[in-house]
């Protein structure tokens, strides 16, 4: 039934909106999958020794990295050392916000096809 709508005459800009929306559906699922396989990194950024002789350890901020263990990521070139393959905690939250704005966006999509197939029929 979407389909008759957004190939009936008059819903050009809905197709249009449709292709966007595909391609940003896809470069979402691009991160997601990365966020699902990648590993916690947490490392000792310093340590120290207390006046009561115990260890003191200043922790690193998580990072998200693919892990050295995970072939696929070797084949796709995506190395734990590579800073492009690294996802700190503002990266994160960039990428909820991305997501969460797109929900928003295949809402309003998915109305106003509903809407379209109400004038339709």
């Amino acid at each position: 039934m979407v389909q008759v709508v957004l190939c009936g005459a008059g819903n050009k800009a809905l197709r249009g909106e449709w292709g966007d929306l595909q391609k940003e559906l896809k470069d979402a699922n691009d991160e997601r999958n990365k966020l699902a396989h990648y590993t916690v990194i947490i490392e000792i950024a310093k340590e120290s020794r207390g006046d009561d002789g115990v260890l003191v350890g200043n922790l690193t901020s998580p990072l998200l990295q693919p892990s050295p263990h995970n072939a696929v990521s070797r084949v796709q070139g995506k190395t734990p050392n590579n800073e492009r393959h690294s996802l700190d905690e503002e990266a994160l939250k960039g990428h909820a916000q991305d997501f969460y704005g797109l929900s928003l966006s295949l809402h309003d999509f998915r109305d106003r096809v509903r809407w379209a197939m109400h004038r339709a029929f």
